[in-house]
């Protein structure tokens, strides 16, 4: 049941615990402020780790598998959202500690001309690839790309 007017939802004591326990209605009978507390994609970060090690596994790939996979798709369904949040409980209140999302690496200047050159490649991609070639290798691509032999021995120079 929803909380009293002006009070806000407990993530931890009302809101994590219903989807825990599958209650796909509780949505449903929050009042339009409440629904307003309620973010899918921090709940979604939540459900997806668990301190139970045996439900590790399966609460990763329920939640991957039935509410990351298309939910920017779902933005608009918050409802959905929610139902979907529920069926990756398992019937149990558990504890859910917080997965910070992972912080944006910054491009060494290499990683940035290298972007510049492959543009399709993602930052594993380009880190790997920096990695690999040597420092030859390097300047011979950079080079053959029509950078100046200034703008090369610049990137090149901590190699």
């Amino acid at each position: 049941m929803a909380q009293g007017k002006g009070k806000k939802l407990d993530l931890f004591k009302v809101v994590l615990p219903n989807i825990d326990l599958r209650n796909m209605d509780y949505y449903a009978s929050l009042s339009a402020e409440e629904k307003k507390e309620i973010a899918p994609y921090v709940l979604m970060r939540f459900m997806s780790n668990v301190k139970q090690p045996n439900l590790v596994d399966h609460h990763l790939i329920m939640v991957n598998e039935l509410v990351n996979h298309e939910f920017s798709s779902l933005s608009k369904h918050p409802e959905l959202q929610w139902k979907l949040l529920c069926l990756c409980g398992v019937g149990t209140k558990q504890f859910h500690p917080w997965i910070a999302p992972s912080k944006k690496q910054t491009k060494s200047k290499v990683q940035q001309a290298l972007h510049q050159l492959k543009p399709h490649y993602k930052q594993d991609e380009l880190e790997l690839l920096e990695s690999l070639m040597t420092v030859d290798e390097m300047r011979e691509m950079f080079l053959s790309a029509g950078y100046e032999d200034k703008e090369i021995n610049e990137l090149c120079k901590d190699r």
